[in-house]
């Protein structure tokens, strides 16, 4: 309360600068807290840690994100593995999966009690191809915050036509414009939906049941739709991403020819 012609003196603090998380932790009040790292906080500030601790080295943040996703995919390998080793199981069984359809065609209890029964049988994990995927999901969505979210990767440069990896690679903008996508040319998306075709035209063809092939051709354009506009940073991870699976499969898969 101020009494009638009164005076009062009031002080704060202020911090005017980028949000740069190690700037802001160094003031020892909480500022850091002001960069939204979504819900994988701790993940996100993990990721951000290690980038910059490559960046001294590589002197490129485009270089620490291949770094970066070439030692997720090492780490994920076994699992990416087991993956395709359950596909090619569930490719195995699938003559005998369409005998049981045809068989209880008009009974999908028993259909879904026999297919249950003949995957424990032949101990095949029908979602043990979805594994790696579900995992990676926590991983790219923390490097999506990371790079929405800190000022590090604000101009930062790359190669090429990839002159800031917080912005989409716009190589030229068109006359018009589309819907969703707007009237600029990014090149990064366009090549991670074909990574993307690729990689799942290597997949086994007899895994795949009538409603995966559907969510198969239908990925590609969803994909496509929502990296258009994402940071370079986050298409080129997914990118690479694609093209160590493609080049992990390859070996898996004369692996698997030789056995």
């Amino acid at each position: 309360a101020i009494a009638p012609n009164g005076k009062k003196k009031f002080a704060a603090d202020i911090f005017a600068g980028p949000k740069k998380y190690n700037l802001l932790k160094k003031q020892g009040n909480g500022l850091e807290q002001n960069i939204d790292f979504g819900f994988f906080s701790y993940l996100s500030i993990g990721l951000l840690y290690i980038l910059n601790g490559i960046n001294k080295f590589a002197n490129n943040y485009g270089i620490a994100i291949i770094i970066l996703t070439l030692v997720s995919k090492i780490v994920l390998g076994p699992l990416t593995k087991k993956g395709f080793v359950s596909m090619q199981k569930m490719q195995k069984i699938q003559p005998e999966v369409e005998k049981l359809q045809k068989k209880y065609k008009d009974k999908p209890k028993e259909l879904n009690t026999e297919i249950m029964q003949l995957y424990k049988e032949r101990k095949v994990n029908p979602f043990g191809g979805c594994l790696p995927m579900i995992l990676q999901i926590p991983i790219f969505w923390a490097l999506f915050n990371t790079l929405r979210s800190t000022i590090e990767l604000r101009q930062a440069k790359f190669i090429w036509w990839i002159n800031d990896l917080s912005r989409p690679d716009t190589i030229f903008h068109i006359p018009f414009h589309l819907p969703v996508i707007g009237n600029s040319v990014n090149l990064l998306p366009i090549i991670m939906v074909a990574t993307q075709i690729v990689q799942q035209n290597m997949m086994p063809a007899g895994a795949k049941s009538k409603e995966q092939k559907m969510m198969f051709y239908a990925m590609p354009v969803v994909f496509a739709v929502m990296f258009y506009n994402f940071p370079s940073g986050l298409v080129l991870y997914w990118t690479l991403n694609n093209i160590f699976t493609i080049i992990q499969q390859y070996f898996l898969i004369k692996e698997n020819a030789s056995n």
